[in-house]
């Protein structure tokens, strides 16, 4: 098929596809984004949700001993690396006060929470000199009601821009020697538990747009925290590339221009960070989104399950290069360990062979295992939960037959099954990993090898007052791990603090100080 005529059919021309080649999108991918668009995503083929005893396990108290035991005696010769999205604009975090401050019909009983609790947020002291700056106080001017002037230095460019700031540079805790932003927060934590030969390394990705604040702030902050904790910081920014971004589309399919007469392009979801990740070489990773920071009263817990996260993962590790050694020395293949590993992986790794394994012959069945084994290796937290959430594991059936865990966004699931739709996770994924990314001769897998490029967004936008379908790439703890070997390990809830909005800071984790 000639790709340049078919999407010369579908709308787009030679201007267009050089613009968005110029941009680092190739054929393929366009080709790829419009396929999707005009035939849709299929739906996964759900089996079950994960639970205890079948895809989730739970820590007893001296499993969690041993495996923080094991973290302790490993570390000193890995190489460890922190891995943070931090491309989160805080704009949504104040949404409701930004719709109270552009919109004079709001009522002002919708944030009257947020003025009589002002004093609880971090960025309060912030605010108190900004606005005696300017020859008033915030005290009067919350008893005179002036809350959109207040909102206005606050959160517009004005005043302290709040609205335009990332989430990395936003004030989430006060402490008693002054407050800290989120960013500061994943510094602290990195010194905890990412910490080894005396180095702490974090990887950041952010927006061309914030790249700059972030740097600069770093730049400020970091000698601070190494005094603090007596380490070196070894801090490295990302862009998400523009060649992961999609082309947005009209209702009808096609391709939909701006008011310059060229074609829509947006970023293409967290899943477009897998390029990022994927430059990012350690024995092992941590990711962990950029909001999801607790103060310091609540991070011994949660420092002592990410170390334990570690030993399960080293020690699934080890098992594994021990089984891919054994399997390349054996001069015969061999049913009894061919067995035993098939077991492995069932009770173990999330995967669960079918019946096309069974057909195979044993040398066939030995090269499968091999493939299955010689896999990057996650272990994720997951916490229970009585409310829906945005996503939760699941066991997940393949064209094959297999099954495997996966974390499985609720958009995946199919509204018209009401099967799906009645099988909801009772657990939810709290964008928490601890990551192996080596082989078993400590080469660096290419983890886009392991995507499933069939497990994609597709959502309706609003554009300037227009309807936009646009695309998002598979997840990055979503398809594109979909062939990961996954460990799901249940944390306690006590240890998940995200900030998705302004009120979230005002709960007792991030009031608990």
């Amino acid at each position: 098929m000639n790709i340049v005529k078919y999407l010369n059919n579908i709308g787009l021309n030679s201007n267009d596809i050089n613009q968005l080649v110029d941009q680092g999108i190739s054929l393929k991918s366009l080709n790829m984004q419009v396929d999707s668009f005009r035939n849709g995503i299929p739906s996964l083929l759900i089996d079950r949700p994960a639970s205890p005893g079948d895809g989730i396990r739970q820590l007893a108290a001296s499993e969690l001993d041993r495996f923080e035991k094991a973290y302790t005696g490993s570390i000193a010769g890995l190489d460890l690396c922190k891995f943070v999205p931090a491309s989160g604009a805080a704009s949504r975090m104040f949404k409701d006060l930004l719709s109270f401050l552009n919109q004079p019909d709001v009522r002002e009983v919708q944030v009257e929470k947020f003025f009589i609790d002002l004093h609880k947020f971090a960025f309060y002291k912030q605010l108190c000199k900004r606005v005696e700056e300017s020859g008033d106080s915030v005290t009067s001017m919350t008893k005179n009601r002036k809350y959109r002037e207040l909102l206005d230095i606050l959160l517009t460019a004005s005043g302290m821009n709040y609205q335009d700031l990332p989430k990395a540079l936003l004030k989430f805790h006060q402490y008693p020697n002054g407050s800290r932003t989120a960013l500061e927060e994943h510094l602290v934590e990195a010194a905890l538990y990412a910490r080894s030969r005396g180095r702490a390394r974090i990887h950041f990705t952010t927006s061309t747009f914030h790249y700059k604040p972030i740097k600069d702030f770093l730049d400020q902050v970091i000698p601070k925290y190494q005094r603090r904790f007596e380490l070196k910081y070894q801090i490295s920014l990302s862009v998400q590339h523009p060649s992961t971004d999609t082309i947005a589309v009209y209702p009808n399919n096609l391709p939909f221009r701006d008011n310059k007469g060229k074609v829509l392009v947006r970023p293409g979801g967290h899943g477009a960070l897998l390029q990022n990740l994927n430059n990012v070489t350690a024995d092992v990773i941590f990711i962990k989104n950029i909001d999801n920071v607790a103060p310091d009263n609540l991070k011994p817990l949660m420092v002592r399950y990410k170390k334990a996260l570690v030993g399960v993962l080293l020690e699934n590790q080890a098992r594994i290069f021990k089984y891919l050694n054994q399997m390349d020395s054996l001069s015969l293949p061999s049913n009894l360990i061919a067995v035993e590993i098939s077991d492995y992986l069932k009770n173990s790794l999330g995967r669960l062979l079918g019946d096309d394994y069974d057909n195979l012959v044993l040398e066939e069945r030995m090269k499968y295992l091999h493939d299955s084994l010689n896999r990057p290796l996650r272990v994720c937290s997951v916490i229970r939960t009585e409310k829906v959430t945005g996503g939760g594991p699941y066991w997940v059936s393949s064209p094959n037959g297999d099954q495997s865990l996966q974390i499985i966004e609720n958009a995946q699931l199919d509204s018209s099954d009401n099967l799906q739709s009645a099988t909801v996770s009772q657990y939810a994924h709290i964008t928490d990993l601890v990551c192996a990314v080596k082989n078993y001769k400590g080469e660096k897998f290419d983890l886009q090898k392991y995507i499933d490029p069939d497990t994609g967004f597709i959502t309706e936008k609003n554009y300037l007052g227009e309807r936009i379908r646009v695309l998002e790439h598979p997840g990055l703890w979503n398809g594109s791990m979909a062939h990961w070997n996954t460990i799901l390990v249940e944390v306690p809830n006590a240890i998940f603090h995200p900030v998705k909005s302004i009120w979230d800071l005002l709960t007792s984790d991030h009031q608990s100080i």
